[in-house]
């Protein structure tokens, strides 16, 4: 039997009319059949009233899609596409080359857009999505190099949101593409969407009306001066005053008392103080009897919402946190942000019974930074008083008087304090204490969004859960004034031999592997992008009002959710351990012990072992625990109380460990693991994934190192080749073979004169620790040579001395090596003052023909020829060159790394890459300089700063290039005063961040 569709054969007509119809479009080419096409292109654009461009159609020099022209169609190529038949292709060049761009007026004030583009590009491309505006009083310039997609073909996407304020609009905003020149690039698919709109009718702040007579008002004048003399707010309950707050129309105001709120002077300024209100009676607003009213930017505006939020939805408690308009006296004071007070409505709202809510009385704390300001005048954040120390606060419930007069409360907080008060003193470890998978969720998701002004001691608050007889966190206040902006976990470190902190809570945290355990998981969780993505989609429909309502208010403030997901996955990259890297071993030769040791900045589990890498593996009979590589950055950077001492590894592992029974870290460093395990099998712990790393021994230690080796020969005396007098060492006239290694100590003078020839054969060679002064003549020069190009280098290693080359030849010679010590120079100085003059380093065979390192350098006519990589390597050196040449180099002809230098009259000549480099923070003042066929004629890099007067280039791939490669340092910049080029194909390239100024032209990196 055969089936047939009859509805498909009922549509068939209509097909036929649609495709005839569209055909006759194409036929007559009307602008109509385009639109339709273009649009059937878009797939998914969010607005047929914003511009999207697929580079399919051009009109004169621009390409057309709708109603928008877009600049530069003339880069329109049919070799590769997204989607259509065409893209934008940027082609290499000597300057910026610019892509798809639209300019865009009449934005909607109060609105923010996301930019898109579609790329195809090589790894040297370096090309950029870029949105500007012009006019208004706060113009913006955004740039985003960095990918979020990539399809199956290759093709990535470029994104970029950017805000239009509500006041003060730009005269108009400009996107689009462009890229250095490098390498060729192609873009697709260029969209500008419309990603939230302010509605009025979409969200309605919260309107509280509170009045407070002149009398009080004036009260809290005076209270606020005080605060504004003293550098800190303190209150008490004399300073509450009555008042009334209303928030329903038709309606009475409510009965309040209302005071100052706040420590710091943030909460004071001019028009918007903060205020903590308490509805007297039974008086509530939002479930709420007692809360804050206080400038948004005090708690970081929409961060803090985001933080309460991710809290909430993670099951760990926290106080309400939202926004409202607040008017006083019937004057408007703006929005506020809206914190709820500790209460017990805080914890049954959110599915947990009445228990109290406890925090460590910080009056201490904050009396020391009193004594400070009154002191000194200001707080330092290195200086703790004993009255600010965690050990030495009191444990308190909140509203003490009324938790007194109900005995079950008076008793659930005295069992609360105990609980505290064991943790504190390390009497039992924290899963006998606390909710340890609430605990591990709160610290986490303070620690991945960057809100660790919630884990400072004095802002940690408990409740007890009458339940479970555990303590809960309470989370609260996680940015102050804005993210704390760490570029590392807090953990990273901690659990280390160096990383105690004793006056803070985490010490004792920290070194409970039930916490750790169950911290590290978290933040693994927390820290993935699909996290993220799915949190920030969850509140998507509840934040868009709010920060619309934010950005009306304080259009500066912006919370960009890419660049704060990038951030974190920065600080992730750190988290997992990379495999080969994480453990150094050695056995104890006594009994056969391995001796491990963890470099992770994280701790690590140690699971079992493998014979072989991809093997089956044999458990422990119990997991071993190893602490983390101590880092002493990232420890400063979370901020040690300066009173604690670092705790030593005995102590570590000894007596603190102790401290909480049964917590399985290793005995330090060790593990009993059989002869023939090859393989460590491990984990972060928390987490699921499994690592390896093979299992080798470092060296044993060896009595003397080659150096020593070398200078604990017997003093030199007089032969064939030498002779000695006192403390001076003189070569003799004539040629030597010298088939041993020349150790000269400290404290002579090493001579040779016109016509002496040192052939350094059968790996001989000179080391010295004395200065050398050779003097040759134009006909009879000092020759130190190797025949039989064994020449184990010629090597000066006397720091703060003084050393003399003149008319001297060096060619043939290695570099020193000798027992796994090695150099890189062939002529090596390190330390001295050496003066050169009409010397030559050719036919090298060593990395650097010369290296000088750490010296004071006075370079006149000398020449490097024939060098199998940099002529001169100059490492943190000063000085000056003059009338030198550098000819077939194969490398760099100069090299500069941390140096100043001065340079004249010099002439690099078929250098093999570049003529003269100059990297890691120097400084290079050049004149009257040629440089001839080679790659790159002058490169400055890595925070390195050149100037050039007189500089002449022929036949050079690249005149002049800017770039940082290592990400320690930073950009470069580059003056040209006067330059000639001949037959060079691109004059100069400069990276972003980096500044040429070529002769008037100002050549930024961004341009």
């Amino acid at each position: 039997m055969i089936l047939t569709d009859r509805r498909k054969k009922e549509r068939l007509p209509l097909v036929w009319l649609a495709a005839i119809l569209l055909l006759s479009l194409a036929f007559l080419g009307l602008p109509v059949f385009r639109a339709l096409q273009s649009s059937w292109l878009r797939a998914g654009m969010k607005s047929p009233d914003l511009p999207f461009c697929g580079a399919e159609y051009r009109e004169g020099k621009f390409f057309r899609d709708g109603a928008y022209l877009f600049d530069n169609g003339d880069t329109q190529s049919p070799q590769r596409a997204r989607t259509g038949r065409y893209s934008c292709r940027l082609l290499p060049g000597q300057e910026m080359q610019f892509g798809i761009g639209v300019r865009l007026e009449n934005l909607k004030p109060g609105s923010l857009y996301e930019a898109s583009v579609w790329r195809f590009s090589s790894p040297r491309d370096r090309s950029y999505l870029a949105v500007r505006s012009e006019g208004g009083n706060d113009p913006f310039y955004l740039t985003q190099p960095f990918s979020y997609d990539r399809d199956e073909n290759g093709w990535e996407q470029l994104r970029l949101q950017f805000f239009i304020p509500f006041r003060d609009l730009p005269a108009f905003t400009q996107v689009y593409v462009f890229s250095d020149g490098r390498d060729s690039v192609y873009f697709d698919d260029f969209e500008v969407s419309l990603l939230r709109s302010y509605q009025e009718s979409e969200f309605e702040l919260p309107v509280l009306d509170l009045y407070i007579d002149k009398p009080s008002l004036e009260k809290l004048e005076k209270k606020r001066a005080e605060a504004l003399q003293a550098g800190l707010l303190e209150t008490g309950p004399a300073d509450w005053v009555k008042g009334k707050l209303k928030w329903k129309e038709n309606e009475s105001p409510a009965p309040i008392r209302v005071r100052l709120k706040g420590d710091w002077l943030d909460h004071l300024n001019q028009g918007k103080w903060s205020f903590r209100v308490a509805l007297t009676g039974d008086g509530f607003w939002n479930g709420m009897q007692t809360f804050s009213l206080q400038h948004p930017g005090t708690r970081y505006f929409l961060h803090e919402w985001l933080l309460h939020e991710c809290w909430k939805q993670e099951g760990v408690l926290t106080t309400g946190y939202d926004f409202a308009e607040l008017r006083l006296n019937g004057e408007s004071l703006g929005l506020y942000a809206v914190e709820e007070h500790f209460e017990k409505y805080l914890v049954e709202r959110q599915g947990r019974r009445e228990g109290p809510i406890l925090k460590l009385d910080e009056s201490g704390f904050w009396d020391g930074l009193k004594q400070q300001i009154e002191l000194a005048g200001a707080v330092s954040p290195e200086i703790r008083l004993q009255s600010s120390n965690i050990n030495n606060a009191a444990i308190e419930p909140f509203d003490p008087d009324k938790t007194a007069e109900n005995p079950e409360l008076a008793s659930m907080s005295l069992r609360a304090g105990s609980l505290i008060e064991q943790f504190r003193q390390g009497l039992r470890p924290a899963s006998n204490l606390f909710d340890l998978d609430r605990l591990a969720r709160f610290f986490a998701i303070a620690d991945v969004m960057d809100a660790h002004h919630s884990t400072a001691w004095h802002n940690l608050r408990f409740y007890y859960n009458p339940i479970t007889d555990r303590l809960e966190p309470v989370g609260f206040d996680g940015y102050g004034t804005g993210p704390s902006n760490r570029t590392a976990f807090m953990i990273q470190g901690y659990t280390g031999p160096d990383g105690r902190k004793p006056a803070e809570l985490p010490d004792l945290l920290f070194r409970d592997t039930a916490f750790v355990a169950s911290y590290l998981g978290y933040l693994n969780r927390y820290s993935s992008p699909d996290f993220l993505s799915s949190f920030f989609e969850s509140v998507s429909a509840e934040r868009l009002p709010r920060e619309l309502a934010l950005l009306r208010e304080y259009p500066q403030y912006s919370f960009r959710e890419q660049e704060f997901t990038r951030s974190i996955q920065y600080k992730r990259a750190m988290l997992l351990p990379q495999e080969g890297y994480s453990w150094v071993a050695d056995r104890a030769p006594e009994t056969g012990t391995w001796r491990l040791r963890n470099l992770h900045y994280f701790p690590l589990q140690l699971l079992g072992y493998a014979r072989e890498k991809n093997g089956p593996w044999t458990p422990l009979p119990a997991p071993i625990w190893f602490p983390a590589a101590p880092d002493r950055p990232l420890l400063l950077e979370t901020g040690r109380d300066s009173s604690g001492a670092w705790a030593d590894l005995e102590n570590f592992h000894g007596k603190s460990g102790a401290l909480v029974a049964g917590n399985g870290w290793a005995e330090p460093g060790r593990a009993e693991l059989p002869a023939d395990a090859a393989w460590l099998v491990y984990r972060l712990p928390g987490s699921d994934p499994v690592f390896r790393q093979k299992l080798t021994s470092s060296p044993p230690p060896v009595s003397t190192t080659p150096r020593q080796e070398l200078f604990d020969r017997p003093l030199p005396r007089s032969d064939a080749k030498w002779q000695v007098q006192g403390r001076s060492i003189r070569f003799l006239k004539g040629r030597h073979a010298i088939a041993e290694m020349i150790v000269v100590p400290e404290g002579y003078t090493l001579e040779a004169g016109p016509g002496t020839t040192l052939d350094f054969i059968s790996g001989g060679g000179l080391l010295s620790a004395s200065p050398v002064h050779l003097s040759g003549r134009p006909e009879e020069p000092v020759l130190i040579t190797s025949s039989d190009g064994s020449g184990n280098g010629f090597t000066v290693l006397a720091p703060n001395a003084a050393s003399s080359l003149e008319y001297v030849v060096f060619e043939r010679l290695r570099a020193l090596q000798w027992k796994g010590w090695t150099q890189t120079g062939a002529v090596t100085f390190s330390g001295a003052e050496v003066r050169l003059a009409d010397c030559i380093f050719r036919f090298t065979n060593s990395e650097d023909a010369l290296n000088l390192v750490q010296c004071k350098v006075d370079m006149d006519r000398c020449l490097f020829l024939d060098t199998p990589s940099d002529g001169f390597d100059c490492d943190f050196c000063t000085g000056e060159i003059r009338g030198s040449s550098f000819k077939k180099c194969a490398n760099d002809g100069l090299d500069l790394s941390g140096s100043r230098l001065r340079l004249e009259s010099s002439a690099f000549e078929d250098c093999g890459e570049k003529g003269i480099s100059v990297g890691e923070r120097s400084d290079l003042a050049c004149f009257d300089i040629r440089i001839e066929r080679s790659p790159t004629g002058l490169a400055v890099k890595d925070h390195s700063v050149a100037i050039a007067d007189h500089i002449e280039l022929s036949d050079c791939a690249a005149g002049f290039v800017l770039f940082q490669k290592k990400p320690e340092y930073g950009p470069a910049r580059l003056v040209v005063r006067n330059h000639k080029s001949t037959n060079v194909k691109r004059l100069f390239s400069v990276q972003k961040g980096s500044t040429l100024q070529l002769g008037e032209r100002l050549i930024r990196g961004e341009d």
